[in-house]
C-alpha cells in the first residue's frame, strides 16, 4: 500500500528553551496546539502561515534562535495530486525551496524530513528496503517527495556541515493513548485508520482504498483507486508484458480519456465509454510513431480512418463499418498516388488509378485517349492509363524505370515546389 498519511503544512523548530511551530491550518484545528501543550506539559510558540511565505520565515528566524527544523510541511494526497499536479508541485517544491534558503541565511543547518515511501515508485522488489532504488514515481505527490529529496541530497553534496535525515513513511496508523490528538483530520482523511473512524460514526459514506492488485501468477493487474470493490478514479491497468492503460476508471471499466503505454511509448490514445473504445483514437507504431486514427463506436472501427506507415507516409484513407473497410476510400503507393474505389467486404473494387492533388481530394486520372498534355511536365499529372499502369515514375528526380509513351525521361531533376510528383505511365499488354 501507498503512503496514505496525512501531513498538514507544519513544520517545527526546536532549541532548549522553545518549540516554534508553524501551521497555516488547512487541514488541522489550532485546538491540537493546546492538546499537544496539555500532553507534554511544555509551552508551544505558534504561528498561523505559510511556509512559502518568506517573510514570516525571516521574521521567526530573526526572533528565535533556531537549532533543528522538522519539515513535515506538505499537501498530500495521492488521488488530489493527480488533478493538481501544479499546486502540489507548488506548494511542497518552492515550500522546502524558501525553508532552505531561509535556513542557511540563519546558519540553521540540521533538518528532518518528512518523505514518503512514494518516492520508490513500482518497487523493484518486496520487501522495500532503504537500499531500493528511488524515482519511477506514479504521481504527482510521490514525484514531488522525490524531487525535494534530491534537493537535499544536492544541498548536502554542495555543503557537508548540513545534517539532513529523510523519513520514508508507509501507513503511519494510529493517535495518542489519550486520544487528544491523532486521528481528527479535517476534511476527507488520506490515511487510513481516522476515515474507518470517520465511516464507522457516519460522518463519511465509505472507504476509498488504493493499492495494487496482482493476478494468480504474481504479475500486477492494476494499480490505483478502489471502491466497493472496483477500480474507481484514476488508476492503472496492466498485462502481463507490462503495459498498461493509464486514465480514469468507473465501477471498474475505463471512462474518459485513456492512453496505452509500453515502458517508453505511447501505443494509443483515445477516449472509453462503459470500457468500450469510442470516438476519435489514435494507434501508433512500438517506436511511438503514428500508426492509425479512426473513430470508433462500441470498441470498433466506424467512421472516417487514415493508415500510415513506419515513416508517416499515407497508406490508406476511408472508412470502416464494424472493423471492415467500407465505402469510399484509397489504397496509396506513394504520396499522392492511390487505387481509389469503393470497399465491399474490406476489400477494393471499381478502382481507377488516381493523382491526389491532398490526400483528401482525389481526383480521376483514367482517360480514354491515353494522351499527355502540353504542359504535362509544368503541372501536376492529371491523365494516366486506366488499370493496366504499372509503373511509377518520381518526377522529382527523372525516371529511372524507363521513358514515358512520349519518350521523355522523368521532369530533369526538378526541386521546385511542384517536386514529389508521381505518375504511373506504360502498358502491359496480354497480363
Amino acid at each position: 500500500m501507498q503512503d496514505t498519511s496525512v501531513r498538514t503544512p507544519t513544520w517545527n523548530c526546536w532549541n532548549a528553551a522553545t518549540t516554534v511551530v508553524v501551521d497555516n491550518l488547512s487541514n488541522s484545528s489550532e485546538v491540537a496546539i493546546e492538546r499537544v501543550k496539555q500532553i507534554t506539559g511544555k509551552d508551544v510558540t505558534f504561528y498561523k502561515g505559510d511556509v512559502r511565505d518568506r517573510d514570516l520565515l525571516e521574521k521567526i528566524f530573526t526572533e528565535h534562535k533556531i537549532d533543528w527544523v522538522i519539515h513535515f510541511a506538505g499537501l498530500k494526497a495521492v488521488g488530489e495530486s493527480c488533478e493538481k499536479p501544479l499546486e502540489y508541485y507548488d506548494n511542497n517544491l518552492y515550500g522546502t525551496l524558501v525553508l532552505l534558503e531561509t535556513m542557511r541565511a540563519h546558519g540553521c543547518k540540521k533538518l528532518v524530513f518528512s518523505s514518503s515511501a512514494t518516492v520508490y515508485g513500482d518497487p523493484e522488489r518486496l520487501p522495500i528496503t532503504e537500499t531500493c532504488k528511488t524515482g519511477g514515481t506514479t504521481n504527482p505527490y510521490g514525484t514531488s517527495k522525490y524531487f525535494q529529496e534530491i534537493m537535499l541530497q544536492d544541498l548536502f553534496k554542495a555543503d557537508n556541515e548540513w545534517t539532513i535525515v529523510l523519513l520514508r513513511y508507509f501507513n503511519p496508523v494510529g493517535a495518542h493513548p489519550r486520544g487528544l490528538i491523532g486521528e481528527d483530520p479535517q476534511g476527507i482523511p488520506n490515511n487510513l485508520t481516522p476515515y474507518i473512524a470517520k465511516v464507522a460514526i457516519g460522518q463519511l459514506k465509505e472507504i476509498g482504498v488504493f493499492g495494487n492488485d496482482y493476478n494468480r501468477k504474481g504479475h500486477l493487474v492494476y494499480t490505483g483507486r478502489y471502491e466497493k470493490g472496483k477500480f474507481n478514479g484514476h488508476g492503472k491497468l496492466y498485462n502481463e508484458e507490462r503495459c498498461y492503460y493509464e486514465g480514469n476508471f468507473e465501477d471498474g471499466k475505463r471512462s474518459g480519456r485513456f492512453k496505452y503505454h509500453t515502458e517508453r511509448y505511447v501505443l494509443f490514445e483515445g477516449n472509453f465509454h462503459d470500457d468500450k473504445r469510442q470516438g476519435k483514437c489514435t494507434e501508433f507504431y512500438s517506436d511511438g510513431r503514428r500508426r492509425s486514427e479512426c473513430e470508433y463506436v462500441n470498441d470498433k472501427k466506424n467512421g472516417r480512418a487514415s493508415e500510415f506507415d513506419g515513416n508517416g507516409g499515407l497508406l490508406f484513407k476511408g472508412a470502416y463499418k464494424d472493423d471492415v473497410r467500407s465505402g469510399e476510400g484509397s489504397e496509396f503507393l506513394g504520396p499522392h498516388i492511390c487505387k481509389h474505389g469503393t470497399y465491399s467486404n474490406g476489400k477494393l473494387q471499381n478502382w481507377k488509378w488516381c493523382y491526389m492533388l491532398t490526400p483528401t481530394l482525389p481526383m480521376d486520372m483514367n482517360t480514354a485517349d491515353h494522351t499527355y498534355p502540353d504542359n504535362y511536365y509544368e503541372s501536376q499529372p492529371i491523365e494516366l492509363f486506366g488499370n493496366d499502369c504499372v509503373r511509377l515514375f518520381d518526377c522529382s528526380k527523372g525516371s529511372s524505370n524507363g521513358s514515358d509513351p512520349r519518350g521523355n525521361v522523368g521532369n530533369g531533376g526538378r526541386d521546385d515546389d511542384k517536386a514529389n510528383n508521381y505518375f504511373l505511365c506504360g502498358r502491359v499488354w496480354g497480363s
